[in-house]
């Protein structure tokens, strides 16, 4: 089916019968389809909707899953095939009878793509909210339907969330994921802005109390759009890229990954390393920006966040840092549950310090 095109992802079982349980990643959606291999134009659909789920094993009758969403934390859930009824086996993780609201809404972009995006607030929007805009790594990654302790903080403090998957994200086709190639600031940035202003038509964002967040390259883009638009009254920028020159010999994947991303090293492709680079357009940024890093990060060197904070400083700019002790790349998520606490606890400080 065409909304199954390009979307099987690498995760898969084998069925006793000899067909093949494969999950299927589609526009911040994670399904399962069914798939025998000599009928591969007529997979089974097990479950395509407004969640993620992923395949654990299974027996003759029965699938065994996970399954969470946007409002649902992971759980393990049952699915006879027969039937195509579901049962949760775990109840370990729910939360309260009143989940946050989400808005979901698409838009069209100028050169032809759709994009999905969700809004977030924890009652019904009757009015604008303050609003942060997260923005996820990557940039090959997708946000969509998954559990988010940031989103709930932030959400729980009073705050709208919304985020989008702009171009080079996964699950929308290759050319949508290879657009960033080369102009993974200023186009995804257009994109994300985009989505910005389509919430505020919707009377879902206030524009006057915006904020933004982001780890990894979701920090790369946080810091450029801080330093090239006026938009945000606040900034949370983990785990940053702010210098692509140095990332390249710098990064444990910088001598790989960085080629594969602007058409070669830096001495090939200087100007583009140079003028999408965050730094060299710090001077320029009156955002106040948080800065989060962790001590054990391979991936973006604190060194990343350092440089950028020093440029603020020298600018006049608000600037302050949080080191997370013994935390990795992603250790907000997967580091220390301290760390993890704390960057929760400073991301909704910091946003209520400066939009509220």
């Amino acid at each position: 089916p065409a909304e199954l095109a390009d979307s099987y992802d690498n995760m898969l079982l084998a069925h006793p019968d000899g067909s093949l349980i494969i999950r299927t990643g589609s526009r911040g959606r994670m399904g399962i389809v069914r798939l025998n291999p000599d009928q591969v134009n007529s997979p089974e659909i097990l479950i395509n909707d407004d969640r993620c789920c992923s395949p654990v094993a299974t027996t003759q009758s029965e699938l065994i899953f996970t399954t969470q969403s946007s409002t649902s934390p992971v759980e393990i859930a049952i699915l006879d095939y027969a039937t195509k009824t579901e049962r949760l086996l775990t109840h370990f993780n729910q939360v309260d009878n009143s989940p946050l609201v989400v808005n979901r809404f698409t838009i069209e972009t100028p050169d032809g793509f759709t994009l999905d995006a969700w809004f977030m607030s924890a009652h019904k929007t009757t009015q604008p909210l303050p609003t942060v805009s997260i923005i996820h790594g990557g940039p090959h990654f997708a946000y969509g339907e998954v559990f988010s302790l940031d989103a709930h903080a932030l959400c729980a403090a009073g705050f709208g969330v919304l985020y989008t998957n702009v171009r080079g994200s996964t699950g929308y086709g290759d050319v949508f994921a290879y657009a960033a190639h080369s102009n993974c600031a200023e186009g995804p940035a257009s994109v994300q802005l985009l989505v910005i202003e389509r919430a505020i038509e919707l009377g879902l964002a206030d524009p006057d109390r915006l904020g933004v967040a982001g780890n990894s390259y979701g920090g790369y883009l946080s810091a450029w759009l801080v330093s090239t638009t006026s938009r945000f009254r606040a900034a949370v920028i983990e785990n940053p890229v702010t210098d692509l020159v140095s990332m390249y010999g710098t990064s444990d994947i910088g001598a790989t990954f960085f080629p594969s991303q602007f058409g070669g090293a830096p001495h090939e492709r200087l100007d583009t390393y140079y003028q999408q680079s965050p730094i060299m357009h710090a001077h320029q940024c009156t955002t106040p920006c948080l800065f989060v890093i962790g001590e054990n990060d391979r991936r973006c060197p604190p060194a990343q966040a350092w440089a950028m904070h020093r440029a603020l400083c020298v600018k006049g700019t608000t600037s302050e840092v949080l080191v997370l002790p013994q935390s990795p790349h992603e250790g907000s998520t997967y580091g220390p549950p301290s760390g993890r606490l704390a960057h929760d606890n400073a991301l909704v400080d910091w946003m209520t310090r400066w939009l509220n």
